[in-house]
C-alpha cells in the first residue's frame, strides 16, 4: 500500500488554533487527485472555516476526485473522507470513513457536527431534495442512519446547525400549485437522525413573507414573518415583523 501522503499528495495548512484549514489538490502516482475540497463543518461548496466539535476535536471533510479519462483528464467526484483531528494535531485515522459518492459536490451540501460523546453526525442535503443523516461513533462505525424525502412539491429550503447542542434545523418549502403559494415546515433533527420537533406546515398568509427560522439553545424554533400593510398613497406601506416561538416537542 502506498503511503497516504505520497499517493494523494495531500497538503494541509492548519492554523495554530485549528480554525482555518486550506487543503490543496495535486496528482498522485496512480493518476488520481486526492482529498480536495473544503473543510467541514459547513457546506462542501462554500469554504467555511472549521470549528471544533462539542468534544473539542476538529472534524475535517475532504472530497475525493478521480480522473475520468487519463488522456483528457476530467475530475470526477468519488466521495468524501471524514477526519477527526485532536487539539494536539493528531489525526484519528480510525474514523476516516467514506461518505456518499453517487452525487456531485456542486449539487450536494454536507453538514458535519462533532458531538460531545465523540460521535460525528453527517447530514447530506441531496439533489432530489431529500436528506440523509448518518452518525458514526469514535471508531468510525455507523451507529444510526435515516433518510427523509423526497416529498411531493417539496424542496429543502435551508439547513442550519445549532453548534451548542449538536442538532440541525431543516426547513422545507412546500409549493401549493392550486393557489400559487408556499407553506413552510421545520424539523429539528437530533444527533442520531431522529426528529425532535416537526413544526408546520404554516402559510401562506395574506401580504406576508416568510423570512427565516432559527433553532435556539433550548431546542425551541424561532419563526420570523414580515407582513406589509395596505398602500398609503405616496407613502410606503408599513411592514410588521411577527416572531413565533415554537417549543421543542
Amino acid at each position: 500500500m502506498k503511503p497516504l501522503i505520497k499517493s494523494a499528495c495531500l497538503i494541509i495548512s492548519l492554523a495554530a488554533t485549528f480554525t482555518v484549514v486550506t487543503p490543496q489538490i495535486c496528482a498522485g502516482e496512480d493518476g488520481y487527485f486526492g482529498f480536495g475540497g473544503v473543510p467541514a463543518p459547513g457546506e462542501t461548496s462554500n469554504g467555511n472555516t472549521s470549528t471544533a466539535g462539542l468534544d473539542g476535536n476538529l472534524r475535517l471533510l475532504f472530497g475525493i476526485l478521480g480522473l475520468s479519462n487519463p488522456i483528457v483528464p476530467v475530475p470526477v467526484y468519488l466521495g468524501a473522507n471524514l477526519w477527526v483531528v485532536t487539539p494536539s494535531g493528531d489525526v484519528t485515522a480510525a474514523v476516516s470513513v467514506p461518505l456518499p459518492s453517487d452525487v456531485t459536490p456542486e449539487a450536494t451540501s454536507l453538514y458535519v457536527q462533532g458531538q460531545a460523546d465523540g460521535n460525528t453526525t453527517v447530514l447530506s442535503s441531496l439533489p432530489d431534495n431529500s436528506i440523509s443523516v448518518t452518525t458514526y461513533n469514535s471508531s468510525g462505525t455507523v451507529i444510526a442512519s435515516a433518510v427523509y424525502g423526497p416529498f411531493t412539491n417539496t424542496t429543502v429550503r435551508s439547513v442550519k446547525r445549532q453548534e451548542s447542542t449538536g442538532k440541525f434545523l431543516v426547513t422545507w418549502a412546500i409549493t401549493l400549485p392550486d393557489i400559487e403559494g408556499i407553506e413552510y415546515s421545520a424539523w429539528t433533527v437530533n444527533e442520531y437522525g431522529g426528529i425532535d420537533t416537526a413544526a408546520g406546515p404554516y402559510g401562506p398568509f395574506d401580504r406576508t413573507t416568510f423570512e427565516e427560522i432559527s433553532l435556539l439553545k433550548d431546542g425551541s424554533q424561532e419563526w420570523i414573518w414580515a407582513t406589509s400593510g395596505p398602500n398609503q398613497g405616496s407613502f410606503s406601506p408599513t411592514t410588521v415583523t411577527t416572531v413565533w416561538s415554537i417549543n421543542a416537542s
